[in-house]
C-alpha cells in the first residue's frame, strides 16, 4: 500500500473514531460474533462489508469520493522487512475511547507484541501452511469452523493469528477495537475466497449440510440471518456472502493450489476444548516433547527467539476464547473442539517413539481482555476447566523394522500392542494387548498373514505392515463370526430403497449430486439383482424416506466431532483418569471422521457413507491422495445390507480391504450369496435383529 493510500486509509478509520462509527461496529464483534460453527467466514464476510460501508462514508466525509477499499493484512510474508504493519502501531499507540462504554474502556489497552514475536508465532504455528491446506477440504462445512475437528479448517489459521498478536487480539469482546483486526479478517475473508473460487459448491453444500443438522433439531444456520447486519435494506443472509463481486469488492491476488507432498502419517498432540467452561480466557500452548525418563528433569527453555533450537520443540497451538455462555447464545450451544500440534519433527530429530514420549506443555494465559495474565505448565493438579492433557495420535505403526517373537524389544513395545490391538479387532487374536510378542501373537499373525495370501512368517515385515496399513473397508472381524451368514431380506422381497442427503460436490456432467448418486446405486443393485433374480429377490427406488426399507445417506459423523471422541476416549481407555501422553490408534479418536477414518456403516435398514470422506465418481480424480470410490464402496455395502459377511478371498468383492476400481461381483462373491440363500431354512425364518451383516468400514 503506498503511503498516499495508507493515509487516506488512516484518516478515514481516525474519522470512524470520531463520530463513534468505528466503536458501533467494533461492538459487534462482542454482541453477535459466531465462532466455531459454518457461518464463521460467512458472518465475518457480513461485517467486513457493513464495516467497509460505513468506512467508505468516512472518506467521503473526509472530501474524497468513496472509492477506496478495505486493505488486507497479508500474514503470510514480510513488507519491508517487518512481518505486522509497524506504522500502525506509531498511528495509534493507545486506544481512542470514542463511543466506547464505560465498561469496555476498563479493560481495552493496546500491547501488540514485537515483530519478531508475531513472526515467529505464525512459524510456530504453522498458519500459512494451514491456511494452503484448507484449500484442499472437500467441503464447506468441514473448513469453514472447528467445530467437527476433520483436518484443516480456515477458522483454526484465523484463531492463531489472534492469540499472538497481543492485546487486545486474544479477547473475543474488545480484539475489534483495535484496527489490525479488520486487516486481519480481510485476510481471512481472502482465504475464504481463495476456497470458494476452488470449490464452487460451497453454498450448496453450506444449504445440504445445515438442513442435515436442522432434522436433529439444530439450528439451520444457513437460513438464519446474519444478524445485525443488513443488505440492500434487508436481511443480509448466509446465501449472499459467496458472490463477492455482488457485495461490491474483489482481491487483487488469491491463494492457489499448492503441490501437496507425499509424507508418513504426522504424529499429533491433541487438546480437547470445552469454551464453554474456558469462558474467556485464551491460550497460546508451546508444546516439548520428551523422553520419559526426562519427564521430571526437562526444564521448559524460556519462550524467545532461540526456541527454535531446542530439540524437544514440538511447535505450538491456540486457544481463541469465548465469551459468558449466559450472554452469548453462540457460545452457549457450542460444541467442543480439539487443537491439533504436529510434533512429528521432535519425536523424528530425537529419534523418539510415541510410547516413550512425554509431552509437556508449556501455557500463556490471557485473560478477557487480551492481556497474558500467567504462565504454567499443563500438570495433574493444573489443567484448566474446560482443557484436558493431550493425548498422541498418530500411524499405526512406529518402525519400519521387522518385528518378531525374537526381535521384539522393549522399545518396540508400542509396536507390538498397535499389532495385537489390530489383530483382536478384527478377529484374529484373542489374547491381552500387553505389548509382549509372544507365542499366541505370533499364531495370530500368521492366521492373518495365510488368510490374505502373505508370506507366513509369524513376523511383522514390510509386506505384512503394507497390508494392515492399507485401506481397510470393513471394521468388522474377518475371523470369529464363522456362523454361516443369513440373509437379512428373504426370497421374493422388494427392497425399496431411497437415497437422502448427499454431498453437494458429487456431480458431473450437469447433472446434481443426488443424481449422479442415483446413477451409481443403480448401477450397483443392478449387479447384485443378477444373481438375486433366482431367489426373487428385487430392488426398486422409493420416493420418499418413509416408504424405504433401506435408506442411503451421507452423516456428518456418525460418532460425534472429533472431540467428542476424545472425550468418551478418556472416559472409556484410561478408566475416568488422564495420562501426560498416550498413544492412540487414530481410529480411536478420529473414528468416522473423514480420511483415515470410517468409509461407511451398513445395517439391514440403512447404508450410510461418512461424509467426512472425499467421495469420487467414476472417472474422478481426486486433488488429494484421499480420494475414495463411492461406487466401489457400494458394491460392498449392498452385499453387507443383504447379509453377507466377508470373504477370505483376496479377489472377492466382499474382501476387507478397498481397492480402487473393483466394482464387479467375482465367482467367489456369487457363490456365497447363492449358499446363503439355499443353506437357509426359510420355513423357521425370522430377519435378523438389529445389523445382520453389519460392516463398519475403516481406513487407516
Amino acid at each position: 500500500m503506498s503511503d498516499d493510500k495508507r493515509e487516506r486509509y488512516a484518516q478515514a478509520i481516525e474519522t470512524m473514531f470520531q463520530n463513534g462509527d468505528y466503536a458501533r461496529n467494533a461492538k459487534y464483534h462482542d454482541t453477535h460474533c459466531k465462532h466455531g460453527e459454518e457461518t464463521f467466514p460467512g458472518w465475518h464476510r457480513a461485517y467486513l462489508h457493513a464495516f467497509e460501508q460505513d468506512f467508505q462514508k468516512a472518506d467521503r466525509d473526509n472530501g474524497k469520493d468513496g472509492n477506496i477499499g478495505l486493505p488486507y493484512w497479508d500474514w503470510s510474508r514480510d513488507v519491508n522487512g517487518e512481518r505486522f504493519p509497524q506504522w500502525i502501531n506509531k498511528r495509534w499507540p493507545e486506544p481512542n475511547m470514542k463511543g466506547i462504554s464505560s465498561s469496555d474502556r476498563k479493560g481495552l489497552r493496546y500491547a501488540i507484541n514485537s515483530d519478531g514475536a508475531i513472526k515467529k508465532g505464525i512459524a510456530r504455528q504453522r498458519s500459512v501452511k494451514q491456511a494452503y491446506d484448507s484449500l484442499y477440504v472437500n467441503e464447506h462445512w468441514k473448513v469453514a469452523s472447528k467445530r467437527w475437528g476433520r483436518g484443516t479448517n480456515i477458522e483454526g489459521a484465523h484463531d492463531g493469528i489472534h492469540v499472538i498478536v497481543g492485546a487486545p487480539m486474544p479477547s473475543v469482546s474488545l480484539a475489534a477495537f483495535h484496527p489490525i483486526f479488520f486487516l486481519h479478517h480481510c485476510n481471512v475473508d481472502r482465504i475464504y475466497e481463495s476456497y470458494l473460487k476452488e470449490n464452487p459448491d460451497s453454498s450448496e453444500e453450506f444449504a445440504s449440510q445445515q438442513q442435515g443438522l436442522a432434522r436433529k433439531n439444530e439450528e439451520n444456520r444457513f437460513t438464519t440471518p446474519l444478524e445485525p447486519f443488513k443488505l440492500n435494506g434487508r436481511n443480509f443472509m448466509p446465501a449472499d456472502t459467496f458472490a463477492i463481486e455482488k457485495l461490491g469488492y474483489h482481491y487483487d491476488q488469491l491463494l492457489g493450489l499448492q503441490p501437496q507432498q507425499m509424507r508418513e502419517m504426522p504424529t499429533y498432540a491433541l487438546y480437547s476444548v470445552d469454551i464453554k467452561v474456558l469462558m474467556k480466557k485464551s491460550y497460546e500452548l508451546h508444546v516439548f516433547v520428551v523422553h520419559e525418563d526426562q519427564a521430571q528433569s526437562f526444564r521448559v527453555p524460556t519462550i524467545d527467539d532461540s526456541l527454535e533450537r531446542c530439540p524437544q520443540y514440538g511447535g505450538s497451538g491456540a486457544i481463541f476464547g469465548g465469551k459468558d455462555p449466559s450472554k452469548c447464545k453462540n457460545c452457549s450451544t457450542r460444541k467442543p473442539f480439539t487443537v491439533k500440534v504436529d510434533i512429528t519433527k521432535a519425536l523424528t530429530s530425537q529419534n523418539l517413539s510415541r510410547s516413550r514420549a512425554h509431552i509437556i506443555t508449556h501455557a500463556i494465559e490471557m485473560d478477557e481482555y487480551g492481556v497474558v495474565t500467567q504462565e504454567f505448565l499443563l500438570s495433574s493438579d493444573q489443567v484448566p476447566a474446560g482443557m484436558h492433557q493431550p493425548t498422541l495420535a498418530g500411524p499405526l505403526f512406529e518402525s519400519e523394522t521387522v518385528l518378531s517373537k525374537t526381535l521384539a524389544s522393549y522399545d518396540n513395545e508400542h509396536d507390538s500392542s498397535a499389532l495385537q490391538g489390530y489383530l483382536k479387532r478384527f478377529g484374529y487374536y484373542e489374547g491381552e494387548i500387553d505389548g509382549d510378542f509372544g507365542d499366541k501373537t505370533e499364531a495370530a499373525l500368521k492366521k492373518f498373514q495365510r488368510c490374505h495370501g502373505l508370506p507366513v512368517t509369524g513376523e511383522l515385515d514390510s509386506t505384512t505392515r503394507e497390508q494392515m496399513t492399507t485401506s481397510r473397508l470393513d471394521g468388522d472381524k474377518d475371523h470369529g463370526a464363522e456362523a454361516q451368514p443369513v440373509p437379512n431380506y428373504p426370497p421374493k422381497s422388494v427392497i425399496s430403497w431411497y437415497v437422502d442427503s448427499v454431498p453437494a460436490y458429487m456431480k458431473k456432467n450437469g447433472k446434481s449430486a443426488r443424481d449422479c448418486v442415483i446413477e451409481e446405486v443403480e448401477m450397483a443393485f443392478a449387479a447384485w439383482a443378477v444373481p438375486l433374480a433366482k431367489f426373487g429377490v428385487k430392488f426398486r427406488q422409493a420416493q420418499s424416506v418413509e416408504h424405504a426399507v433401506a435408506v442411503i445417506n451421507f452423516p456428518d459423523n456418525l460418532h460425534g466431532a472429533v472431540a467428542e471422541r476424545f472425550k468418551k476416549y478418556h472416559l472409556d481407555k484410561e478408566g475416568h483418569e488422564e495420562k501426560t501422553a498416550q498413544s492412540v490408534n487414530p481410529a480411536d479418536i478420529l473414528g468416522f471422521d473423514g480420511p483415515g477414518g470410517e468409509l461407511a456403516h451398513t445395517t439391514k435398514s440403512k447404508l450410510d457413507f461418512d461424509r467426512g470422506e472425499d467421495w469420487l465418481l467414476q472417472g474422478q480424480e481426486s486433488k488429494s491422495q484421499y480420494g475414495r470410490g463411492f461406487l466401489e464402496v457400494c458394491m460392498h455395502e449392498i452385499g453387507h445390507l443383504l447379509g453377507l459377511a466377508h470373504s477370505t478371498m483376496a479377489t472377492s468383492l466382499m474382501a476387507p480391504y478397498y481397492v480402487k476400481g473393483r466394482i464387479s461381483l467375482q465367482k467367489e462373491d456369487v457363490d456365497a450369496l447363492v449358499t446363503m440363500y439355499t443353506t437357509t431354512d426359510f420355513s423357521t425364518y425370522a430377519a435378523p435383529p438389529g445389523s445382520g451383516g453389519m460392516c463398519s468400514c475403516f481406513g487407516f
